[in-house]
């Protein structure tokens, strides 16, 4: 192993370069190509290998700072990164790059690889993952009873499939109805994110919305991405009244049949990653895509602290404090 591993920040790294690689690679997702990245996490750095004025292995960071320290963590709408190359050994320079983020980066609070990666870890996350490979008849069978019961449902209470070329319909619905579930997020932050990524998604025609109406009123909306020979299931939405009549099962049912052997999966991801989600979110929103598979795909993650002992002592206090705080109610 000859080749130099650089850390480079964001304003050092040629975008070109990059997403020539990112494109080229085996492990190739939307997620970490440049224009995915400066809108998820502005202030990306990554580690690359550069042979020949180009770019043969890279490996995004979504890094921040925060009272002096510069830490790592999974951005927003972003499944998964890890690194990505086309050279036969790839493989062999992941322990070196983490050794030099580390020296940099003290603190890691998650960062998922993708499954193509390898890595010494005992963190695992899983991607549920629908073959696209197989008959519909097949792929029903597979389902759950609860799911085959919603999906008929859908079918019978839901009439048309509608394509979206915008996504104002996707966050008013958002806002009003799915937000307030979720927990304490900044759906301010959030709509305008997810406005820029529709921008660019939209231009590099990779994304798809589908949405369902009644008397010309949208009801439920879901969001694709595809990229190669995959198609990523990014977010969903649906009104409170819509939700009887399962309009979300419906479109995903819709879907699946009309990709099929179009491409090969259809990706869930581990849930889309949202800061301070709500529990039981969380717990309603893993089963509801569970009930279509019991294929998983295992992705490495790792996670780390390396931050002075003061540090960690006031985070752990303010912790402490927090937790007493809430357990006499004030």
């Amino acid at each position: 192993m000859k080749e130099k591993l650089q850390l480079l920040k964001r304003n050092q790294i040629d975008t070109s370069l990059w997403n020539t690689c990112v494109e080229e690679s085996v492990q190739s997702i939307v997620f970490a190509f440049s224009w995915y990245l400066d809108i998820t996490s502005p202030d990306w750095w990554a580690v690359i290998i550069q042979k020949n004025e180009k770019y043969v292995w890279v490996m995004p960071l979504p890094v921040k700072k925060k009272q002096g320290f510069h830490f790592i963590k999974m951005p927003l709408f972003t499944h998964e990164l890890g690194y990505f190359s086309s050279l036969q050994n790839a493989d062999d320079y992941t322990s070196t790059a983490l050794q030099i983020i580390k020296n940099e980066i003290p603190y890691c609070i998650d960062y998922t690889f993708n499954s193509k990666n390898k890595v010494d870890t005992t963190i695992y996350v899983e991607d549920i993952n629908v073959s696209l490979t197989k008959s519909w008849e097949d792929l029903y069978s597979l389902f759950s009873k609860n799911k085959k019961r919603n999906i008929r449902r859908g079918i019978n209470r839901n009439n048309e499939l509608i394509e979206l070329k915008e996504i104002d319909t996707f966050l008013d619905i958002f806002e009003k109805n799915t937000a307030k579930r979720i927990g304490n997020i900044d759906i301010h932050f959030i709509k305008e994110q997810l406005k820029q990524l529709y921008q660019v998604l939209y231009k590099h025609n990779v994304i798809s919305i589908f949405a369902t109406a009644t008397d010309n009123n949208y009801e439920s909306v879901s969001i694709f991405i595809k990229h190669k020979n995959h198609f990523q299931y990014l977010l969903n939405t649906a009104t409170e009244g819509s939700r009887s009549k399962n309009s979300r099962n419906y479109i995903l049912s819709e879907f699946i049949k009309s990709n099929l052997n179009k491409a090969t999966a259809l990706h869930f991801g581990t849930y889309v990653n949202l800061s301070e989600i709500d529990i039981h979110y969380k717990n309603q929103l893993r089963p509801y895509f569970e009930g279509f598979t019991k294929d998983r795909i295992l992705l490495p993650a790792l996670k780390w602290n390396n931050l002075p002992w003061y540090i960690n002592f006031i985070h752990l206090s303010k912790k402490f404090v927090f937790k007493q705080i809430s357990k006499i109610g004030f």
